[in-house]
């Protein structure tokens, strides 16, 4: 439906937000959840995370992620046509049908692309980037791994199961893609993150239902969990809140202003949204996040 096929013009502010307070991602590890083209994941990673998983659940839209992070990983600069999945490069149609443009980013973020480190690693089976005997694997063009970034498939329906059991089986949408040797390994079920990042993750009730159960499911004790959303409907945002203290869960937020320089980016003014645009921060309410880089979450 195009919408992981494109730089959403809110993740520019994510993405300034990780640049500002490079600490809130250094040393950690970081899951990315919807990540579309993988722009936040890939600021965290060159900022200094020990490991990045860029997740989403299409396959189009993981292979495309895939080539946006070797394309971010190559010193040497691959053309994206030198990184063809293995089941065969992906049409215009498949990957941009109905996505819109956006312009291009921001100056201060441009020295964090294309000039990675070198290095490659074989596809694994874990988010760790081991292969199955616990082993790092060898350089491969075909590999789900480059760096300190891993491209995974994360169905945010398991997280529903793995707190509920199957009882909300019937009320959940499948989000899974049938397995084939063109789509990366799932996150295993028992992996936590101290870091998780989300942009523009909430587009209907069930979402919301989903991606509190995510973060409660994958964030670790003491963990923080930032999204960035445009509050297209407050509805939605008001099922998050519940569902978040369901669950368990601490949410705050902060109003983002979009400067001057931001409206070439963002390409509408955030009165337009019912709610604006908010920065949300999420960690757990028996083991909280105590570093948090600001003070003015409501």
């Amino acid at each position: 439906d195009g919408l992981g096929a494109k730089v959403w013009n809110i993740s520019h502010a994510l993405s300034r937000e990780l640049e500002a307070y490079p600490e809130l991602v250094r040393g950690h590890r970081v899951l990315e959840i919807g990540a579309g083209c993988g722009v936040n994941g890939i600021v965290a990673a060159k900022l200094g995370a020990e490991q990045v998983v860029m997740t989403d659940v299409e396959q189009a839209v993981l292979q495309n992620l895939r080539v946006c992070m070797m394309l971010n990983a190559n010193e040497c600069g691959s053309s994206a046509s030198d990184l063809q999945q293995p089941g065969g490069a992906i049409s215009d149609t498949e990957l941009f049908d109905e996505a819109e443009e956006v312009d291009e980013e921001d100056g201060d973020l441009d020295d964090l692309f294309g000039g990675g480190r070198k290095g490659v690693q074989q596809d694994s089976r874990s988010a760790s980037g081991k292969d199955d005997n616990g082993a790092n694997g060898s350089s491969d063009s075909e590999s789900w791994d480059a760096e300190n970034m891993s491209v995974r498939l994360l169905d945010w329906s398991e997280s529903l199961r793995a707190l509920d059991g199957d009882s909300l089986k019937s009320q959940r949408r499948s989000f899974s893609s049938p397995a084939s040797s063109s789509m990366p390994p799932s996150v295993p079920c028992s992996e936590r993150f101290s870091v998780i990042l989300g942009n523009e993750v909430i587009y209907e009730p069930l979402h919301a239902k989903l991606v509190a159960s995510v973060i409660k499911h994958r964030l670790s004790p003491g963990g923080a969990a930032i999204l960035c959303c445009a509050v297209r409907l407050q509805v939605l945002f008001d099922t998050l809140i519940s569902e978040c203290a369901r669950r368990g869960l601490r949410y705050r937020t902060r109003q983002i202003q979009p400067g001057p320089d931001d409206r070439s980016l963002v390409g509408r003014s955030e009165h337009d949204y019912e709610g604006g645009y908010l920065m949300i921060a999420i960690d757990h309410q028996d083991s909280p996040y105590t570093a948090w880089h600001r003070d003015d979450f409501n």
